[in-house]
């Protein structure tokens, strides 16, 4: 389907609205923003109710209340917040038992880890994200994971863990790319033909049926991919704002360009969201009903990162004032709206939540790339890229053995290129893959580079080897915070601890030594006969 041919509703409630005003003579009110006072003091009861609510029946539904509080610009002291912050190092102390909302939990846990501060709470995300990628499906979708051979996905939880995932790329937390590409799949597997999405699409004992709130999920999820792979943005157009959005110029739909990543299916991807588009296009409505308040916070996601990736922001979009309109003739009296999940979902959407993310990223969510620095540095442009906002070296290809040999030799001029490689690399394999190497990792662990030393322990982590520990910890101390960044991570990894030790970054190196020492502590409750180098 040709979309310049599909009638946007938008455009035409707008042209509605402008015979209107033409006959009656009575101007039109004005469309409402977040800013809006009538809207501002909505979310202000909004936040007053969930911060005063007492029986919250599981840690996901306050992680949630809490993120729609910082989002609506509560304090990060602010007591609710810190209750929830306080439970959640609780709670994932230890590995958790699995149960029916451990996906939903986890990711909405992430999220708020995200939102409360992503720098200070770097280890937690980075721990939790491995949790929740420890449920993931072998084919790609999430689902109940006390199901442990369920061979069917959740669109719902799929959504959250996507959502989630992107919040911990943002901080710094790379997900695999396999994973993004078996999620990918799965979308693309699972759309219904006309564009929309279904709740539980391939279980076979449920009877598949589209709903506004699966699709807005599911369509959304398919934008926060094509916009982390960077294979949809189209060029900026000018427009002339002085002409009513009824009266601008069709956008051609913006095609799969970029460098894709992520590696996933770019073609299938431009598809599905075309589909998805047009489902909205024919089906669009505010008030579903079924499930509203967390329709709109799925829709409000979708319509978020769609304005991201065609690059076609409005300030002051119909869907918007007609979902305000309608939570503020629907707010209770005492500032709430349904269910206490009801009405985080709501602020969620009032504030526009997904936006004030995008707004951050200065309009590139593709990863960061290892910055240039220090010995090695190639001299060839060709051997540099941009990314991220950043010049960055280009990954080098090849099998491990041919990155290890290069790194063996400082001067060699594709020194920082193999870095990136072995970055790479690391990222991708597994313990097997990575145990022939151990030797060579543990001898660059003592590099003069700084980016080779982190590379090498975090190769040594994804080892699982419990006897390079002491390397590891000796690692934390490094002056460079990068090595110790990926040290502590490591530690984490290995002694699948959610808080560990530490140390915070940054961190002074009376910290780093203090950290250091709780970690010998520990590794020496293991293996008491153990001995660190001095």
């Amino acid at each position: 389907m040709n979309l310049r041919n599909v009638r946007s509703p938008i455009g035409g409630m707008l042209l509605l609205v402008a015979l209107a005003f033409c006959c009656s003579g009575t101007p039109a009110q004005a469309a409402l923003t977040p800013q809006s006072p009538e809207v501002r003091e909505a979310v202000k009861k909004g936040t007053q109710y969930l911060a005063t609510y007492r029986y919250w029946r599981t840690l996901g539904r306050r992680a949630l209340a809490a993120t729609a509080l910082v989002k609506a610009g509560e304090p990060k002291d602010h007591p609710f917040v810190q209750q929830a912050l306080t439970q959640l190092k609780a709670h994932y102390e230890k590995p958790p038992k699995l149960d029916y909302e451990s996906v939903y939990e986890t990711a909405v846990c992430i999220i708020f880890l995200c939102a409360l501060d992503p720098v200070e709470y770097r280890n937690e995300i980075s721990a939790l994200t491995q949790f929740l990628l420890s449920m993931q499906r072998p084919f790609g979708p999430f689902s109940n994971p006390t199901e442990p051979i369920a061979m069917y996905g959740d669109t719902s939880m799929t959504q959250y863990a996507i959502l989630a995932f992107w919040e911990a790329e943002k901080a710094g937390v790379s997900i695999p790319k396999e994973r993004w590409q078996l999620l990918t799949n799965w979308l693309l597997k699972t759309q219904v033909g006309n564009g929309g999405f279904c709740y539980t699409p391939d279980r076979h004992d449920v009877p598949p049926e589209v709903t506004y709130s699966m699709t807005a999920g599911g369509l959304g999820s398919c934008y926060i991919i094509a916009a982390l792979s960077g294979i949809t943005k189209a060029p900026v157009k000018r427009v002339d704002p002085s002409l009513p959005s009824a009266l601008q110029p069709v956008a051609e739909k913006p095609q799969a360009v970029g460098s894709n990543r992520l590696g996933v299916n770019a073609q299938g991807l431009q598809s599905a969201i075309n589909r998805g588009d047009a489902w909205f296009a024919n089906n669009y409505k505010i008030d579903v009903k079924s499930r509203q308040h967390y329709f709109l916070y799925s829709f409000e996601r979708y319509s978020s990162f769609r304005e991201f990736v065609e690059q076609q922001a409005n300030p002051n979009p119909a869907w918007y004032d007609e979902g305000a309109q309608l939570l503020l003739s629907t707010q209770g009296n005492e500032g709430h709206w349904g269910q206490p999940e009801d009405t985080a979902f709501a602020i969620l959407f009032l504030v526009r939540s997904t936006k004030q993310g995008l707004n951050q990223q200065d309009g590139d969510l593709e990863g960061q790339g290892i910055l240039i620095g220090g010995r090695g540095l190639p001299l060839d442009a060709k051997e540099l890229e941009i990314r991220g906002g950043s010049i960055v070296v280009k990954p080098l290809a090849g099998p491990a053995d041919q990155l290890l040999k290069v790194l063996g030799d400082p001067n060699d001029e594709r020194f920082s290129q193999a870095v990136a490689g072995l970055e790479q690399y690391v990222e991708r394999a597994d313990d097997k893959q990575l145990s022939p190497f151990l030797v060579r990792l543990r001898q660059m662990a003592n590099s003069d580079s700084p980016a080779a030393r982190a590379a090498a322990i975090r190769g040594l982590a994804k080892a699982r080897n419990l006897d390079d520990v002491p390397f590891i910890i000796h690692a934390l101390e490094d002056e460079d915070h990068r090595v110790t960044e990926a040290a502590r991570d490591a530690l984490q990894l290995l002694s699948r601890r959610f808080d560990g030790f530490g140390p915070k970054l940054p961190a002074t190196p009376a910290e780093k030594q203090a950290a250091a020492n709780k970690w010998r502590q520990w590794y020496l409750s293991l293996k008491p006969a153990a001995e660190f180098d001095p």
